[in-house]
């Protein structure tokens, strides 16, 4: 989760960047996925996890910080 804080009477807010595989617990940090994230008119993109393989699906929450998932776990109704 990102952190916020004041600084003489400014707000700073700091969004985490740094997501993991939920497969291999791999780290990838934004330069591993942020040139493709700006192209995305979605805000949702795919990667291959270098260690395992497994597909990954990447995005971020309405406070700015990253979430990641396993593309062979999500439903579709």
């Amino acid at each position: 989760m990102g952190k916020t804080i004041i600084i003489n009477g400014a707000i700073i807010t700091l969004a985490k960047t740094d997501i993991q595989c939920p497969e291999c617990k791999t780290i990838y940090f934004e330069d591993f996925y942020y040139k493709q994230m700006m192209k995305s008119s979605s805000g949702l993109i795919y990667k291959k996890c270098k260690q395992c393989n497994e597909k990954i699906g990447i995005t971020t929450n309405m406070m700015g910080d990253s979430v990641c998932w396993l593309k062979k776990n999500e439903r579709h109704n």
